[in-house]
């Protein structure tokens, strides 16, 4: 389903698929005044990085933020805030818990075997993707993740950033390590154990992302 949404300002009109999240919204009005992601970043102090983040609905911008935002582009301040409001709700996303094992070979969540057979847990507050959830075995990151805690990955969100968590499949065997591009390619642990090596990638094909780490916690 399309809708269309006039700027008032600009006196222009475009479309969008239903629903329109704060990022979308951000874009298509950004869009519609002929910036770029850098030019709004620039008008709102923050980074471009930070700017294509609220666009992709990774992140989200304060309300101070969405202030700016709305000043700096022209938009009626009620267009962007009645999402935040809504999104403001706890919204629960169920999910499977796969073992730390079969983790290593998810593509997708639609590939998972017997998915009704495993258990499901329900986590509020997570961004567009999806996910899954497993228990962390080892203390490679036990800085963020002590073993047997649990992390939330989200297997739409493979795209390496540096300073970012992700579970990796290497060479069919699940890791997880905060990733590192520079100055080489590097998946590295967070732990306090020393003898957890960082591990270098040397143009090594047998590795694989398998998604990003969005969240863990730890029953006490």
């Amino acid at each position: 389903m399309k809708s269309t949404y006039c700027h008032w300002m600009l006196n222009t009109c475009y479309a969008y698929a239903d629903p329109m999240g704060i990022g979308k919204r951000i874009a298509a009005a950004r869009d519609a005044k002929g910036w770029s992601q850098g030019k709004l970043a620039e008008a709102v102090g923050k980074g471009q990085t930070t700017v294509s983040s609220w666009e992709r609905e990774r992140t989200e911008p304060t309300r101070e933020d969405v202030v700016r935002i709305a000043s700096k582009l022209g938009i009626p301040l009620a267009d962007i805030e009645d999402v935040l409001s809504d999104k403001s709700a706890p919204m629960g996303r169920t999910m499977p818990v796969l073992s730390w094992v079969s983790a290593g070979h998810v593509h997708d969540i639609a590939s998972v075997q017997d998915l009704e057979e495993v258990d499901h847990i329900t986590v509020s507050s997570l961004p567009p993707g999806e996910y899954f959830a497993t228990k962390v075995k080892g203390d490679s990151m036990d800085r963020v993740s002590p073993e047997d805690s649990t992390v939330i990955v989200n297997v739409k969100d493979r795209d390496l950033v540096s300073g970012l968590s992700y579970l990796f499949s290497l060479r069919g065997e699940t890791t997880y390590k905060m990733y590192q591009g520079k100055p080489v390619a590097r998946l590295e642990p967070y732990s306090t154990n020393p003898s957890n090596k960082t591990i270098f990638l040397n143009g090594d094909k047998d590795w694989s992302v398998i998604g990003r780490v969005v969240r863990s916690f730890i029953d006490l």
